[in-house]
């Protein structure tokens, strides 16, 4: 659902837009759903915290590295500060990595499917 949520927002080339806005992309510009689906999957993103609603329009919420360390935390049982203290013990044995790609190799090597992150990773590494 996020990659679909995202590629409503990358087509129209913006952050924020409204509810309707995102609706329409998703079923009539992508034509991923139906209007009544589309409803729906907005609903779900916003309550699962995929989006956030901020003055009357939608963004996506949470940045990559966030969402990395969210996917771990739940795997391992770990909260935050040992997943961060894992990543940070990797980044310092690869100091020329970006602390974004070090983070996905340490989901890789706890068992952590990462393709859901890979392109944002992508994204943010090479636009730096």
């Amino acid at each position: 659902m996020r990659k679909e949520i995202e590629r409503a927002f990358k087509s129209k080339g913006v952050e924020n837009m409204s509810k309707k806005d995102l609706v329409y992309t998703l079923s009539f510009d992508l034509n991923i759903y139906t209007p009544e689906e589309a409803k729906r999957v907005v609903d779900e993103a916003e309550k699962e915290g995929i989006i956030e609603e901020v003055n009357g329009l939608v963004r996506l919420s949470g940045n990559v590295f966030d969402r990395i360390v969210k996917a771990i935390s739940e795997k391992t049982g770990k909260d935050t500060k040992e997943v961060f203290s894992l990543i940070n013990k990797k980044h310092n044995e690869l100091k020329t990595l970006a602390v974004e790609v070090v983070a996905l190799i340490t989901a890789k090597e706890i068992g952590l499917d990462v393709s859901d992150f890979i392109e944002d990773v992508e994204n943010l590494v090479l636009k730096s």
